[in-house]
């Protein structure tokens, strides 16, 4: 199986966009709360896509 580089950077953009979206919208941020099962409520979107850069790093 061959992966390509840039199949992963394509797939973190449409991750972004989607997280960037749900968060725009009114209590967006609850949502993903909710749905990532964070600890404590999102304050920031920026939280939730460092931490999910970690996890794959």
């Amino acid at each position: 199986m061959t992966t390509f580089w840039w199949t992963n950077v394509t797939i973190q953009i449409s991750l972004w966009s989607i997280i960037d979206e749900v968060a725009s919208k009114p209590n967006g941020l609850s949502v993903l709360s909710m749905t990532f099962k964070t600890c404590y409520p999102l304050n920031s979107v920026d939280v939730l896509k460092n931490y999910l850069v970690s996890m794959y790093i």
